[in-house]
């Protein structure tokens, strides 16, 4: 340790001898550093990033001084709060053991979000939190056809349309707890439960198939569906094409100024 006094250092050694610069070393008496009271919790040991469903490394959260020295104080309870609007499951309330420590090993999160953090807390200490983590997503489980690329969407719903209008459908890989992944590309897309006036050709699949437009220009029914590897697919509900409404217009005769009753053509 190194400390100055009237212009020269002095360094105290491991054996106790006080050295200044350029001079001999005499001996010093030990210094004895005393540790604060218990004042807060700290993460000795942060959260990990974690595939969602999986079990995370263990946490541990130690009771500390003022200044972070860890203090044995057991049989202190501690919680554990995830910060983060995600479901998880573990034991969030432990005891401290005879050092201060606890420890939490048996947390699973299944939403896969990023920048979530644990609070820990045990009044009157003040809490500690956590350095940031995230959960991923796992393996692709199923495929959807969704409303949108980015995971936001939901799987295109059942409605009734008029002919010339579209319906755009996009491929998104989710995993077991459906967690978005990404918008993939489709090996093929197809109408399936087809009917009416329906064609394959209504269905136009983007250049990089990871989406397709369906173009309603006859009455009649279908899903539109996808094939991804051996992944299942989610279809679409059911996508119906409304007859056009008839159009009824007034032809008046020339040379009179009264309208005829009315034709639907």
């Amino acid at each position: 340790m190194l400390f100055r006094s009237s212009g020269a250092t002095f360094a105290i050694e491991a054996d106790g001898a006080v050295r200044a610069s350029g001079k001999r070393a005499m001996r010093a008496a030990p210094i004895t550093v005393a540790l604060g009271p218990a004042s807060r919790l700290g993460f000795t040991t942060d959260p990990q990033d974690t595939t969602a469903g999986v079990r995370m490394a263990a946490m541990v959260v130690q009771v500390q001084d003022v200044y972070s020295n860890a203090i044995a104080l057991g049989g202190k309870t501690v919680n554990l709060v995830l910060n983060g609007a995600v479901a998880y499951t573990g034991t969030f309330s432990r005891v401290t053991d005879a050092s201060g420590r606890v420890r939490f090993d048996d947390v699973e999160i299944r939403n896969a979000a990023t920048g979530l953090t644990f609070t820990a807390s045990s009044a009157p200490l003040t809490a500690g939190t956590s350095a940031p983590f995230a959960i991923l997503p796992g393996e692709p489980a199923f495929v959807r056809i969704e409303t949108t690329p980015s995971g936001s969407g939901i799987i295109v719903p059942a409605q009734n349309i008029d002919s010339r209008r579209s319906v755009h459908a996009y491929t998104v890989a989710r995993d077991m707890f459906t967690n978005y992944i990404e918008n993939v590309a489709a090996d093929e897309w197809h109408l399936d439960s087809v009917s009416g006036g329906f064609k394959q050709s209504d269905l136009e699949p983007a250049p990089n198939k990871r989406s397709a437009r369906f173009n309603a220009r006859q009455p009649g029914n279908a899903v539109i569906d996808a094939t991804v590897g051996a992944l299942p697919v989610v279809p679409s509900g059911m996508i119906e094409v409304l007859p056009d409404e008839p159009t009824t217009v007034f032809r008046s005769e020339e040379h009179t100024s009264e309208l005829q009753s009315p034709y639907v053509i």
